[in-house]
């Protein structure tokens, strides 16, 4: 998404970071693009052209993750987070 939306030049980069606390998996991705990510994306209504070839990262973002968004402070266009889910204790 950012190769394709943000208007990058040969000289600017995209930078993924990636943090796990043990239970979360947290991604942010930066750009130095000039185009503005969206200002509102209605989570449930991404949906890729039936037949496409592109337009469905967004899509399976909001499908697999347990939270994500746009828009962070600095640079930041996208974040989400993946959620292992916790074992179930011992039943007594």
């Amino acid at each position: 998404n950012s190769i394709r939306h943000a208007g990058l030049g040969p000289d600017d980069y995209i930078d993924v970071e990636a943090a796990w606390s043990g239970t979360v998996l947290r991604v942010i991705v930066r750009d130095s693009g000039s185009a503005a990510p969206p200002s509102e994306i209605v989570a449930g209504s991404i949906r890729p052209s039936p037949g496409g070839q592109s337009g469905g990262g967004l899509y399976l973002v909001d499908k697999l993750a347990t939270r994500w968004g746009t828009n962070l402070e600095g640079s930041a266009r996208f974040w989400f987070e993946l959620e292992y889910p916790r074992p179930a204790g011992p039943s007594i």
